[in-house]
């Protein structure tokens, strides 16, 4: 089919890459269904969108719906359907007046005229009431995309899968896996009609070693409890021992580890000796002159120090006005408005240090970024993978990237014998995805060197940990 002007086509004159050819093959041999489990960065929406562009070729025409978790996500797909010259688009949430023109659509498609559409909508509006009324009449033409598709499996959205009757099926994610929820990965496995590895699988480590990704340069910080967080730490830890199976070497099946696992968690997460960890980080960016560019993830929620009430984000915020006056820095949250602006700050350089939460876990591209601090100790490998991809995107101007991970590890070496095997087991579960990312860096013996103190106290190797995933 010879291609007129305004007939969809490849946005990038030298077509799409290998891998994306291989994944559309991969997809097409399973029935246009599965899963692409791709590293953060390596181009998920471009390949996805590449499949949507080959049965265009086929059908001269297009119907896709693209699911995505946030405001932010519905504006980005946005720009990149349009720069395959998708033409008509639906937007369909963050406060987009949509629900006319998709009624009108409906009624026309029911009368034949189906006309090529793209609708973008976040998760939250796609499985209310309003949208499935109309969506449920014409699905069944559709190529449904969704976007961080592990959020399918979320129990509201879930539970509306079997109503879904797209015959075509792409799920994006870098972490398919949902930690902790068996029964919400079946679910994703299920309704994709995939298993691991998955119709197209493209790993960190894979995507570094072909140059798609920036390399990095990985420092873990060790930071310690102070004695009251510690103490507190210890009395939860004597509770959570009644439930340790010492012959298999984990916890038993009940849902009170749950919560223990949860405030011992809690403790970690707002250790107070980040605030002068993330200080003495600040002052060694100065000194070499690398405070530009830098994206800190601190942790959610209130002080609870001096019954303080105060939001832990603006802690570290005061911190950093407080160690360099003259940064220039702003925050990534719900509470901000013009987000999008904020973004284009940063890109720019008008912005030093851009402070989040978890705002910016999923799929916002920023390929500018250039140094991160990670002050929050998040218990999900996911909620790491995707920080970890914001500061892997390439960019002309990045030679590499710069990470600080806070690793708050309790020192329960001096205690009992069973205090002690009981925490080896929960510091070798967090040394893990620590030792995996610091395999890849530029600088693995300056991360072995880091950690050796406390690989020391519990007897354990960093090169076993890497041989054993």
């Amino acid at each position: 089919m010879e291609l007129q002007n305004n007939d969809p086509k490849f946005p990038y004159i030298e077509g799409p890459r290998n891998y994306q050819i291989e994944a559309y093959e991969n997809w097409l041999k399973n029935d246009y269904k599965g899963v692409f489990a791709m590293a953060t960065g390596t181009g998920k929406t471009i390949t996805s969108l590449n499949c949507l562009l080959n049965l265009y070729k086929v059908k001269k025409s297009y119907k896709a719906i693209i699911l995505v978790p946030s405001i932010a996500l519905l504006n980005q797909w946005r720009n990149e359907v349009e720069s395959f010259n998708f033409r008509n688009i639906l937007q369909v949430g963050g406060g987009n007046d949509w629900e006319r023109d998709l009624a009108s659509y409906v009624s026309s498609f029911n009368w034949g005229n189906k006309k090529d559409l793209i609708i973008i909508a976040t998760y939250g509006s796609f499985v209310t009431n309003k949208f499935q009324k109309y969506f449920k009449r014409i699905d069944k033409d559709f190529l449904l995309i969704a976007d961080e598709a592990h959020n399918i499996a979320a129990y509201n959205i879930r539970k509306k899968l079997h109503d879904i009757k797209c015959e075509k099926r792409i799920g994006l994610s870098a972490t398919p896996k949902r930690i902790y929820d068996i029964e919400g990965t079946e679910a994703l496995n299920d309704f994709f009609e995939d298993t691991p590895p998955y119709t197209f699988s493209f790993d960190i480590e894979k995507a570094l070693k072909e140059g798609y990704l920036a390399e990095y340069k990985y420092f873990p910080v060790l930071v310690e409890l102070d004695s009251g967080e510690m103490q507190e730490y210890i009395e939860i830890s004597i509770k959570l021992l009644r439930f340790f199976d010492f012959e298999k070497g984990e916890f038993k099946k009940d849902p009170m580890v749950e919560i223990l696992l949860l405030k011992r968690k809690n403790v970690i997460h707002k250790a107070i000796n980040k605030i002068a960890c993330f200080k003495k980080i600040l002052m060694q960016l100065n000194k070499i002159d690398k405070l530009k560019y830098v994206f800190a993830y601190v942790p959610e929620g209130y002080s609870t120090r001096d019954d303080s009430t105060e939001k832990l984000i603006d802690l570290f915020i005061k911190t950093a006005a407080d160690t360099i006056p003259l940064l220039k820095m702003n925050s990534y949250t719900s509470d901000d408005d013009k987000l999008d602006q904020i973004l284009r700050g940063f890109s720019e350089g008008k912005i030093d240090v851009l402070f989040a939460m978890k705002m910016l876990d999923e799929g916002v591209d920023i390929p500018r970024a250039e140094v991160g601090i990670f002050c929050s100790s998040t218990g999900n490998p996911r909620q790491f993978i995707q920080r970890r991809g914001r500061l892997l995107r390439k960019h002309k101007d990045k030679p590499f990237a710069t990470i600080y991970d806070m690793v708050v590890v309790p020192d329960m070496s001096n205690g009992s014998s069973d205090f002690f095997n009981m925490e080896k087991k929960m510091v070798k579960n967090e040394l893990q995805r620590v030792a995996h990312f610091a395999s890849l860096s530029m600088n693995f013996y300056d991360s072995k060197t880091n950690l050796q103190e406390v690989l020391s106290k519990y007897e354990l190797n960093l090169d076993q940990i890497i041989s054993e995933l």
